[in-house]
Formats: structure tokens, C-alpha cells, sequence
């Protein structure tokens, strides 16, 4: 019978505790030891979760109402890795948004979908973003979906307080990385722009100087208010006057953002 050497050499590898902390630092703790240290590891995630959710929906939660079993599938297995205080909010706030009456309502699938491939740096823009465009319009409502050339600006200093960066942390890379990210799952318009102090680039529009120009969707302002717990609210609610304030943003330094 032959044996497959790379099997032999994968539980050699994971056998070894110490080379496991070399290759995959605090994560090897998922894996290095028992079981019992995976579940509780994953236990805790799923608690803050749960707890998450169960704080966001307040008095909500005496009221009848189910989660779709695909849902929870889709939390439970995605949720038990996620230890960022950003993917906690977002999946404790589709937790929170997807308990109803109905027991066919699964939308929050696609949203979940979404999550699912997105890094902690996009949704944490994401996050920061329509966070900001909220607080544009909330006392000045427009209607997302037909309003035309919504262009947000955020200057890049603002951006930098509220990513909260470390000095190991490639900020350009990390900033290029994030929009597109946006850009390619519709979570903001296919126009978006960055712009320094030093940039002479020729374009054929104009940068903004030391700035960020992203265009909101529909679609990226519902992510939002899932990732807050909000029951059967469309996007166009974020910015149409229908949500009078938001609950505490997670993010310190929210920038301030305006229209261009």
C-alpha cells in the first residue's frame, strides 16, 4: 500500500506544537492542543455573537420569531473563526436583523454571502463609510436610489484615525485593497477616487486633495443596517429620514464626510 507522504508530513507539522506557533502565532491555540481548546475558542467567538445579537434586539427578542435554519448554518460556521470587534458587529447584527415572523425570509443569506468575502480591512471601511454618509443626511434626507452622482468625500486623515493603523500596516495597499473590494461586490459605485497633497497625476477628473471619493448603493447601505441589527429596512432608509439615529458606532473617530 502507498503511503502519501504529505499526509505524513501535515500531522508531523500539526503534531508539533511549537513549529505551529511559528507558522500561525495565537490561531495555532484553534488547533494546537485538544479539541477541547478548539470548541472553547470557538465557543467564545459564538457567545459574542449571540451576545451582540442579543443586545441589539432589545425588547425584540420576546417577540415571536425564528431565524432560517440556513442562516444560522452560515453564522455558526463562519462565525466560530471571527474574533475582530467588527466581524462580531456584523455577524451579531445579521443575527439580530434576520429573526422573524416568516418562517421563508432567508434574505439575509445574501448579505451573509457578502461578509463571507469580505477582509476585516473592507468591512471596516464599510463600516466607517456609511456611518458617515448617514450622519451626512439625516438632517438633510435624500433617496439613495434615484438621487444621481451622490460623490462622498472623506479626507485621507480622517480615514487613517478611524482604520486605527499600525505602523507594521501598508496603508496604501490596505486602502487600494478595500475600495476595490467595495467596488467589485456593489457595495459602493463603480466611480470612486483618491487623492494626497503631493499627487500631480493628469487625469481626466479631478482628484480630491488629500481625499477619498466613494459613491453609496442601495445595496452597501442595507449590508449597513443588517450589520446593526435593523429588521426589514431597504437601503434607501439609511439616507431617506426614516432612521433617526444609529446606535453607537463601534469605530472610534467616525470621519466626517460631505458631498462633492
Amino acid at each position: 500500500m502507498d503511503i502519501d507522504v504529505s499526509i505524513i508530513t501535515t500531522a508531523t507539522i500539526i503534531s508539533s506544537k511549537d513549529l505551529l506557533k511559528k507558522i500561525l502565532g495565537p490561531t495555532a491555540d484553534y488547533i494546537g492542543g485538544e479539541i477541547k481548546n478548539l470548541v472553547e475558542k470557538c465557543n467564545i467567538n459564538l457567545n459574542n455573537i449571540f451576545s451582540n445579537a442579543k443586545q441589539k434586539l432589545g425588547d425584540r427578542i420576546n417577540d415571536n420569531g425564528q431565524v432560517s435554519p440556513r442562516v444560522l448554518k452560515n453564522i455558526i460556521d463562519d462565525g466560530k473563526f471571527c474574533e475582530n470587534e467588527i466581524l462580531t458587529e456584523y455577524y451579531g447584527g445579521v443575527l439580530a436583523s434576520s429573526r422573524t415572523s416568516i418562517d421563508r425570509d432567508d434574505r439575509a443569506i445574501s448579505i451573509l454571502n457578502l461578509i463571507k468575502a469580505m477582509s476585516v480591512y473592507q468591512l471596516r471601511l464599510h463600516y466607517l463609510f456609511y456611518y458617515s454618509v448617514f450622519n451626512l443626511f439625516k438632517d438633510n434626507p435624500i433617496n439613495l436610489g434615484t438621487e444621481p452622482d451622490i460623490q462622498i468625500l472623506i479626507s485621507l486623515n480622517d480615514y487613517d484615525k478611524a482604520m486605527d493603523f499600525s505602523k507594521e500596516e501598508n496603508k496604501s495597499s490596505i486602502l487600494l485593497h478595500s475600495i476595490m473590494g467595495l467596488r467589485s461586490q456593489g457595495l459602493i459605485g463603480d466611480y470612486c477616487a483618491i487623492g494626497s497633497d503631493s499627487d500631480k497625476s493628469k487625469c481626466l477628473f479631478p482628484l480630491p486633495k488629500n481625499g477619498i471619493i466613494m459613491v453609496p448603493t442601495v445595496l452597501g447601505a442595507e449590508m449597513f443596517l443588517y450589520a446593526l441589527g435593523y429588521q426589514n429596512a431597504s437601503g434607501i432608509d439609511l439616507a431617506n429620514g426614516r432612521i433617526k439615529s444609529l446606535p453607537e458606532s463601534v469605530i472610534e473617530n467616525i470621519p466626517k464626510a460631505k458631498r462633492v
